[in-house]
């Protein structure tokens, strides 16, 4: 059941997506690009039932958070600069979210760019680092590899991507973000 869930959840985002998060793709079933964050984000359920409340779960880099700490308005999480791995692009305060990053600094290029109908040419170079926020993880790190995959900060189906915000840095250095991200 856990698998179909996972699969089903893939297909989902490849929709929601346009394709730009593609399960399926090179020829390859690898839903990957949802799984990490979906096993995480299960993990954090059990939790509550144990009486912890406040919780912060860093599982390389993608990180679910629970209440803050108390006498804490909420965690602070720092956004890796993709160019300079001592500073932070963004400190964000979070809490009952999670956040995930899709970059090449870490990995390497892992990441397929989606190429456009309309010239055949790869997207997905223009941006070097996607952060997501929302409330599950899984979904969180689909959508920044969506993003990323895409090259596009804004692409026309992210007004899709209800309860999400994003934080994009692009190769000459401009740094965006959705609305939800500004208070």
């Amino acid at each position: 059941p856990e698998v179909r869930e996972v699969l089903t959840r893939c297909e989902q985002l490849r929709t929601l997506t346009r394709g730009c998060f593609d399960h399926r793709g090179g020829g390859e079933l690898d839903p990957n690009g949802l799984a990490k964050g979906w096993i995480i984000q299960r993990s954090t359920l059990m939790l509550p039932l144990a009486g912890v409340t406040s919780f912060f779960v860093n599982a390389g880099g993608d990180i679910v958070v629970g209440d803050p700490p108390p006498g804490r308005d909420g965690w602070r999480v720092g956004v890796r600069h993709p160019d300079h791995a001592d500073a932070a692009v963004a400190v964000l305060d979070l809490e009952r979210t999670a956040i995930a990053t899709s970059a090449t600094y870490e990995r390497g290029e892992h990441i397929r760019p989606v190429r456009s109908a309309a010239d055949s040419s790869s997207a997905g170079a223009r941006l070097t680092s996607v952060t997501v926020v929302g409330p599950d993880l899984g979904v969180a790190d689909a959508l920044a590899t969506a993003v990323h995959a895409s090259g596009d900060d804004s692409p026309a189906w992210w007004g899709s991507a209800r309860g999400y915000e994003a934080l994009t840095v692009a190769a000459d250095g401009r740094v965006r973000w959705t609305p939800g991200l500004d208070g």
